[in-house]
């Protein structure tokens, strides 16, 4: 799977992971979800899992440490999340999640135009 396909794949991983904090702070009741701080947790880290799955492994170590301290956080707000029922650790975790996809997407997106530079006209 090239880049662009994982960053799309992550993207929509992303949304949904949005759209599942949506639903669960404005109350739509949608399955599964509802209204529960614990079941939105929980899509939220799996849906965080499957978008660190379709990521490619990259060598900066500036770049991997700085994701690595921002996952070990997301893991830190999932179980006070879960355990606690806690919206504001469930926001945390979206936006840490959030944050995760748009470094490794502009990462993705650096590693693209270093190793391809700008199309030549023709």
């Amino acid at each position: 799977m090239t880049n662009l396909r994982r960053d799309l794949v992550a993207t929509g991983f992303t949304a949904l992971v949005v759209g599942v904090y949506a639903a669960n702070l404005s109350g739509w009741s949608v399955w599964l979800v509802g209204d529960s701080v614990r079941w939105a947790t929980a899509f939220v880290v799996v849906l965080g899992i499957a978008t660190c799955a379709v990521g490619a492994a990259r060598t900066d170590n500036r770049v991997d440490a700085l994701l690595a301290a921002v996952g070990v956080a997301c893991v830190a707000f999932a179980v006070i999340a879960l355990v606690t029922a806690s919206s504001k650790a469930l926001a945390a975790l979206v936006v840490l999640d959030v944050a995760l996809w748009g470094v490794a997407t502009s990462r993705h997106l650096a590693h693209a135009s270093r190793h391809h530079g700008a199309p030549t006209p023709v």
